[in-house]
């Protein structure tokens, strides 16, 4: 049967004013195991304190509107899904950094269009254990000049695996980013930065109810490719941690 979603939210800004957004959604269940989903929302983003004390002070940076509107179709069964979206938005002074004049500044349309898949099952030589990914396929855009988004890479993946060994909930994950357009350091002309890797891995275990210990190996390869270029990589880190709840 059918399954509807409304959703209508007010923002008073003293500095930008009122702005009213909302969110329409609908979802036909075809069958126990197969939903079609399709869903349209509006959005507001006021410039936050750290974007004024960046803005040009000739200029009178503008809050940010988007609209946006997805297509899905989901197949679950057990602990295993499978889903398939497609998604369109646009984006109306759009908040953004500057990296050569060090100003954040507002785009004055933007528009980004696109696939996600994400798929989850569990693994059949371990009872515990389950793999997922997620795969992006997008293309952002300055609406106004057609030209690419800076620092927004058109293809992204992320695959999981988690299970649990002798009272350990274990997790694995391998995140890629691919190659996007950004600004040269020296030159601060266009440049392809290029597609990275890194691979995470975390643990934790519960010691009493109350008290976990937790463990946590970021960036295991030591992946040097930055994130934005003129900026030094991320390091392989390590993180021990104690995690308490008090009743």
């Amino acid at each position: 049967g059918w399954q509807t979603q409304a959703a209508l939210r007010s923002d008073d800004s003293s500095d930008f004013g009122r702005a009213t957004t909302g969110l329409i959604a609908a979802a036909w269940q075809w069958t126990p195991a197969l939903k079609f989903s399709a869903q349209w929302a509006s959005g507001f983003s006021a410039p936050s304190f750290l974007d004024q004390q960046f803005a040009n002070r000739a200029t009178t940076l503008k809050p940010e509107r988007s609209k946006q509107a997805e297509l899905a179709l989901q197949w679950s069964e057990g602990a295993t899904l499978l889903r398939a979206g497609l998604f369109a938005q646009r984006q109306r002074d759009r908040i953004a950094f500057d990296p050569v004049t060090f100003e954040t500044l507002n785009i004055a349309r933007a528009k980004n269009r696109g696939l996600e898949l994400m798929a989850q099952w569990p693994v059949p030589f371990d009872a515990d254990g389950v793999l997922g990914a997620d795969l992006t396929l997008q293309d952002p855009r300055d609406a106004s000049t057609d030209q690419p988004l800076k620092r927004r890479a058109k293809q992204s993946l992320a695959l999981n695996y988690s299970t649990r060994v002798v009272g350990w909930q274990l997790m694995t994950a391998l995140r890629h980013t691919g190659k996007r357009l950004d600004t040269d350091p020296v030159t601060f002309g266009d440049a392809d930065n290029s597609s990275r890797s890194t691979f995470h891995v975390s643990a934790s275990r519960a010691l009493t109810p109350q008290w976990r210990v937790a463990v946590k190996l970021d960036n295991a390869f030591g992946e040097t490719r930055p994130e934005v270029l003129g900026y030094t990589a991320p390091p392989r880190a390590f993180l021990v941690s104690l995690q308490g709840t008090m009743r």
